[in-house]
């Protein structure tokens, strides 16, 4: 497991066309550059401290000055990488330190050979240089140049011992092996450091898609920075740093007061957090309504606050949107407060809004109507499935006609006709409902339907539907090859009880026959007033002989019936006339048909008339 993972980093790191071995190239650069510039100064102190202890002594202090121009090089070199120099300007540097380390090392030898060091110091001085400028190369390898330069310099003279040399070869392997181990602790450290940049760009990048912009708060120096989108907010241009109070200056007045005690109780203990909305100005006057949020990041040891970081968003859009939103709804209450109309509005079927025309048309007050877990507990049983499924396709396509009419529940128990009119609330997916009583209304269509279907008098079908329902029974006679019988029926003697006994009289001797004859018709069967005393009947699936049956019955049960005065009894006359699919009548027009067969159940109608008499 571990040797695959280190094949891997390898890989990474050794393949020329890597982008990762470039920018742990330039990371281990940087950070060399910064432990060679503190390592150079602190050289550049001890070679100026030797120089004054030779000055006091009388030595000369030419030997010590190209120690002196190799550490200004390491200076220069480390200032080209940390400050971001131009490219070939941070390799150049790269490479002067590179050679100063070396010349560095040779000089080091020969201030040990010269100077009447004993061994073991000379050893012990070039090993600690040897450990600590390896610690500072860029790669583990470079040791082996400057450790082979020692070695050669040491073999020339015959003055050290097997001892020494087995020390220094020790020491330096110690070198080559503490400079490898910071090779690894670099190349790890980098995949933190590029781990870390990784994260910080995608929360960049989700912070520019969100609109955010991040601030800091240094308490203690009261130092407000921002990032460049804080200030694009407000189309002002960036600056280093803000003043707490220059950033309550830009907010508005109205904002001020609240803003600055809502920060004040998130810098006490035990409150970390804030959040509020408020306007800043921009750089035209103008102001925007920003969203703030701020948290305490870091406390000193009494618990006294020192950094708070957060984050603002430019909710302006938001805000104008929710003001147009209050204001039409407060225009709306007012016109629903004052509406003749009854206005629900109820999100699922919970209602949420209603107004007092609505408590007036239910007789629930709104306390009631409002704690209702259901609108349909104000609706007619037989209505919610037809109201449901009008509602679920108005929600799910909008319809152009929203409106329904259906039967309203009181408290009372009255059931009331109404008409309403749904719209849907788009921004929070609310219905509003109005209501219309429309039961007068309904109840007047439901009598012209009446009066335009039935009989007044008799309640039975006029002549109009009577015919058109002819024609349908014709229709299905030849669709399904099924007999059908016509009757003509005609009241007797009713003009003589008209004459003689009055309207009402004779109106009733209508009535009575017609009921008789609903009683005895098949189920099936239809009737039918013509007018006056004249009346159709129609026998679907019936044969002539099955249509006579009945009339005998009809007869037989008239017979029963008390007569209406003075010795008058009750009979009607009734002619009938037979459609058969198979026979030629099948070619004629419908319209055809309908006069064919009932002028030919009239004529027999009076024949039958004429046989009673006689």
């Amino acid at each position: 497991m571990m040797l695959s993972r280190l094949t891997a980093e390898c890989r990474i790191l050794l393949s020329p066309y890597s982008q990762h071995r470039r920018e742990f190239v330039a990371y281990n650069r940087e950070t060399n550059a910064h432990s060679l510039f503190h390592f150079s100064i602190l050289l550049h102190l001890s070679v100026l401290i030797w120089i004054v202890f030779c000055l006091f002594d009388g030595s000369t202090v030419i030997f010590y000055l190209p120690v002196l121009f190799l550490s200004i090089i390491m200076v220069l070199g480390s200032c080209f990488i940390i400050f971001h120099s131009p490219r070939h300007a941070a390799k150049w540097g790269h490479t002067l330190l590179h050679v100063s380390i070396l010349l560095l090392f040779t000089w080091v030898v020969l201030f040990c050979h010269y100077s009447g060091l004993s061994l073991f110091s000379s050893v012990l001085f070039m090993s600690c240089y040897l450990l600590v400028s390896s610690i500072f190369l860029l790669h583990p390898f470079f040791i082996i140049p400057v450790y082979l330069a020692g070695a050669l310099i040491f073999h020339a003279s015959d003055q050290f011992a097997d001892l020494n040399r087995a020390l220094w070869v020790a020491l330096g392997l110690m070198g080559l092996m503490a400079s490898a181990m910071r090779w690894i602790l670099s190349f790890h450290r980098f995949r933190d450091v590029l781990d870390i940049k990784k994260k910080r760009e995608k929360i960049n990048l989700a912070m520019e898609g969100a609109g955010l912009g991040f601030w800091s708060w240094d308490i203690g120096t009261d130092c407000l920075e921002a990032d460049d989108r804080w200030f694009s907010m407000l189309n002002r241009k960036p600056v280093s740093t803000l003043r707490f109070e220059e950033l309550l200056a830009m907010m508005h007045r109205a904002d001020r007061h609240i803003a600055a005690q809502k920060i004040k109780e998130a810098l006490q203990p035990g409150k970390e957090s804030y959040e509020q909305i408020f306007r800043l100005e921009t750089d035209d006057g103008s102001y925007r309504w920003i969203s703030s949020k701020g948290m305490v990041t870091r406390r000193g040891c009494d618990g006294s606050p020192l950094e708070m970081h957060g984050i603002h968003q430019d909710v302006h859009a938001r805000m104008l949107q929710q003001q147009k939103l209050i204001q039409s709804e407060s225009r709306f209450r007012a016109y629903a407060e004052h509406s003749p109309v009854a206005v629900f509005v109820f999100y699922g079927r919970a209602i949420s809004y209603a107004n007092p025309q609505a408590s007036s048309l239910t007789g629930y007050s709104l306390e009631e109507l409002l704690s209702f877990p259901d609108f349909f507990i104000l609706v007619a049983e037989s209505e919610h499935v037809r109201l449901k499924a009008r509602l679920a396709l108005f929600r799910t396509f909008n319809v152009d006609d929203p409106r329904i009419v259906f039967q309203l529940l009181t408290r009372t128990g009255k059931r009331l006709w109404v008409e309403g009119y749904a719209s849907m609330v788009e921004e929070s997916g609310e219905v509003l409902f109005s209501l219309v009583d429309v039961t007068l209304r309904h109840q007047a269509q439901m009598r012209l339907s009446e009066y335009a279907t039935y009989d007044e008098l008799t309640g039975v079908y006029n002549r109009r539907v009577g015919l058109a329902m002819l024609e349908k029974e014709l229709h299905r006679s030849k669709r399904e090859r099924l007999p059908l019988t016509v009757g003509f029926a005609d009241i007797d003697r009713l003009k003589l009880v008209n004459d003689t006994l009055g309207h009402e009289a004779g109106d009733r001797l209508i009535t009575r026959i017609t009921a008789v004859m609903k009683r005895i018709l098949r189920s099936g069967d239809v009737i039918c007033r013509l007018g006056g005393d004249e009346f159709l009947l129609i026998h679907p699936n019936c044969t002539p002989d099955a249509a006579k049956q009945l009339r005998i019955r009809i007869d037989e049960e008239l017979a029963r019936e008390a007569v209406i005065s003075e010795g008058i009894p009750l009979s009607v006359s009734i002619g009938y006339s037979f459609f058969e699919p198979a026979s030629t009548q099948n070619e004629l027009e419908i319209e055809v048909l309908v006069d064919q067969l009932v002028n030919c159940a009239d004529q027999r109608m009076y024949r039958h008339k004429r046989d009673k008499k006689s």
